[in-house]
């Protein structure tokens, strides 16, 4: 999922200087990508909530605990809005967001 997020944030960057036909050919594959980063991570939300981690070990810190957790689910939050909020911008612009030209999102 990681080389997912880099890789869309690299289309993302080249379609801003990009021109016409290229551009539009980068920003399909850029929201095609995002929506699917949104359908796995919310997948591997949902898998997470069925199967969830060990408990730590007795040598880690409690505050090394809270620490990994307020940072995981802080970025989970991100993997999840990011690809909202460009959603939200594709829709306000007028345009559709779909999953490689399969299914368009309403």
């Amino acid at each position: 999922m990681a080389v997912l997020i880099f890789a869309n944030g690299a289309l993302a960057w080249l379609a801003e200087d990009a021109e016409r036909p290229l551009k539009g050919t980068l920003f399909f594959w850029h929201k095609s990508i995002g929506v699917l980063l949104l359908l796995l991570i919310v997948v591997r939300i949902l898998m997470i909530r069925r199967h969830p981690a060990p408990p730590y070990g007795d040598n880690i810190a409690p505050r090394d605990i809270r620490v990994h957790k307020i940072i995981s689910h802080l970025l989970y939050l991100l993997m999840v809005l990011v690809p909202v909020a460009g959603y939200l911008l594709v829709d306000a612009a007028g345009g559709k967001a779909s999953l490689f030209g399969l299914f368009s999102l309403p």
